[in-house]
């Protein structure tokens, strides 16, 4: 198995980049039950780092909603216009450009493909299915969530270079998932695989070693799926210049308070933060 550590590569044209979404009223229901209506906001900024990543991709792009609710309020946002929403594979359009988290560069080119499937193994299944039946010659894919605002250009090129030479790519999550995975093949079954735990990424380089496939990893990022995960965020993100992420700082600083007070000594945290 190799690792790829070269930031220096470009993406190959051909890659497509697909991101698997949901509005963030539906998204981190893990966060939520630790702060409430501070996660739909956490979702809202992640959405929009890798939205403002993927729209920048020199290749072609899918926004993947989970379901027809997260599917119309994508559209809601982004206007009808850019995307032909009922269709599950439609001709790339130019999105558009609000000027709330969610925003969009009006340059980049995107297509909508709803997920269909019962865990995310079998949506990632039929995405990926679909768009090797219809994308006309477009034989690799890297697939991307919401939970890791770390990712930048140089990540997700590298991913695209090691399809070149690996049928999978996977960039591991440190707390054991996984952040990225990319295939030039069909993906293997991955409905049986333990999705949003631990094991998850042993797992599926397990089904994909099993399958007979070369394997490249990528280094390992953090992703945001709990109350400590996301104070741990902001550190990371102070030095980053892209406005996601800017503005996803920001938003975590002013917060910070109302989010150490969730924690079970967070209240008396949050005291000494302000005395301070």
């Amino acid at each position: 198995m190799d690792t790829l550590t070269d930031d220096s590569m470009t993406a190959p044209a051909h890659t497509g980049l697909v991101v698997m979404l949901k509005a963030p009223a539906n998204a981190k229901r893990r966060l939520a039950a630790q702060v409430g209506g501070l996660a739909e906001e956490a979702a809202a900024h992640l959405l929009a780092c890798v939205l403002e990543d993927a729209l920048a991709w020199s290749g072609p792009t899918w926004l993947s909603p989970a379901n027809p609710r997260d599917r119309d309020w994508l559209m809601s946002e982004i206007g009808t216009e850019t995307m032909s929403a009922p269709t599950p594979f439609p001709l790339p359009a130019t999105c558009g450009e609000p000027n709330d988290v969610t925003a969009m560069n009006r340059s980049a080119m995107c297509g909508l493909i709803l997920q269909q499937g019962e865990n995310l193994g079998e949506r990632i299944n039929h995405v990926d299915g679909e768009l090797r039946r219809r994308s006309r010659g477009i034989s690799r894919f890297v697939f991307v969530g919401t939970d890791c605002p770390g990712l930048n250009a140089a990540y997700l090129q590298q991913a695209a270079f090691g399809l070149k030479r690996a049928d999978a790519v996977l960039g591991p999550a440190r707390d054991g998932g996984v952040v990225l995975m990319g295939a030039r093949r069909p993906w293997p079954d991955l409905s049986g695989l333990s999705w949003s735990t631990q094991d998850l990424f042993a797992e599926l380089r397990g089904v994909c070693l099993d399958a007979g496939w070369s394997v490249t990893m990528l280094d390992a990022r953090k992703d945001v799926d709990t109350l400590q995960d996301l104070l741990g965020t902001g550190a990371a993100l102070s030095g980053d210049r892209r406005r996601s992420r800017r503005d996803f700082a920001e938003w975590l600083s002013a917060h910070r308070g109302a989010l150490l007070a969730q924690q079970p000594d967070g209240a008396a945290e949050a005291r000494r933060e302000e005395v301070s």
